[in-house]
């Protein structure tokens, strides 16, 4: 019963660090850009400062999601051993 609680509850705080700590500052970044000033490679080259990190933030969240949701599915499947 502890690894059903305790598995989310880790999953959960690893998740919303990444999100806080990674994502939301660039998204925060994002919002301060004034777009219509920019030209179309300056825009460019603000969407590669962003995109890059931000994808890599995104596949370490979502891979952490599968490895979290396997782990739970295993501990479901855990049978103690007499002894």
């Amino acid at each position: 019963m502890r690894t059903l609680v305790l598995l989310p509850l880790s999953a959960l705080l690893n998740f919303n660090s990444i999100t806080i700590f990674g994502n939301v500052p660039l998204n925060d970044a994002l919002a301060h850009i004034d777009l219509p000033s920019l030209s179309s490679a300056q825009v460019a080259e603000q969407r590669n400062a962003f995109e890059k990190p931000w994808l890599v933030y995104y596949n370490i969240r979502t891979a952490a999601n599968v490895i979290c949701l396997v782990l739970v599915m295993l501990g479901c499947m855990y049978k103690k051993m007499p002894g």
